[in-house]
């Protein structure tokens, strides 16, 4: 128990040796973080802040001022791209609605809003409904809609293949430059790194047309935290031997 609690309080600054490695982990690596659209995030530089560094103990893995170049790629056609700008925009009205709920907010009766993309409740004015030995109209007209469909099923396949070859053609790489600043930390028992970036530069009209700043940045921690993580681990274990070793021969 007292070597652990020893172990445990000793932290060494071990800037140099792990920034090196971290560096050869990090630096021209490529990681796919989304398809459809395909986005890519690449390390192209990694350099450490003046007063950064990085520290181990067997409780904590810790990393403070680490600069970073990086480009993200967005590989998709018209519609993917719309696609992606769509569930930017759900996920932030899915926020405010939240965020309205925590707050104990509701909106009143008459201005809740109705989804167009949702079922109308019909009236009993407006039943289908037919009197016994009648024929349904509903009915009818079911028959007649499927008629119409199986005559513009080959139609319709041809246009679904023609659009097809034009989001081919449409299909475009954006790229963005960024650059930024993380730290990063790991508490014993956790298996991966929590990465927070603490400075952001880009072409922030050019990046909106096509992504959100905190949506890039999500892509950008998750890409960094697989890596860091193995870093951690392996550096991790070898300067806790060595404290061990440095501990037992005192």
């Amino acid at each position: 128990v007292a070597m652990g609690a020893v172990l445990a309080a000793c932290e060494v600054d071990t800037t140099t040796l792990s920034f090196q490695e971290m560096k050869k982990r990090l630096e021209g690596k490529t990681k796919r973080v989304r398809v459809n659209p395909e986005v890519y995030v690449t390390i192209d530089e990694a350099t450490m802040k003046d007063g950064g560094s990085i520290k181990f103990s067997t409780a904590k893995f810790k990393l403070d001022g680490l600069h970073m170049k990086a480009t993200v790629k967005i590989d998709g056609s018209p519609s993917d791209i719309a696609a992606l700008m769509h569930m930017q925009v759900r996920a932030i009205k899915d926020s405010i609605k939240d965020k309205a709920r925590r707050g104990g907010l509701s909106p009143r009766p008459q201005e809740q809003v109705v989804d167009a993309t949702s079922p109308v409740e019909k009236s009993p004015r407006g039943s289908d409904d037919a009197s016994p030995g009648q024929k349904s109209p509903r009915g009818s007209a079911d028959g007649f809609k499927s008629k119409i469909s199986s005559a513009m099923a080959p139609i319709t396949e041809k246009i679904t293949h023609v659009s097809d070859k034009i989001n081919d053609k449409l299909h475009r790489t954006h790229t963005f430059h960024v650059e930024l600043t993380v730290n990063m930390s790991r508490d014993f028992g956790q298996e991966e790194v929590q990465v927070h970036i603490t400075d952001f530069q880009t072409d922030q009209k050019h990046m909106d047309r096509f992504m959100k700043i905190d949506v890039a940045k999500a892509y950008i921690e998750n890409a960094l935290s697989l890596k860091a993580s193995e870093v951690a681990t392996r550096e991790g274990k070898l300067h806790v031997e060595k404290l061990q070793r440095k501990i037992c021969c005192t």
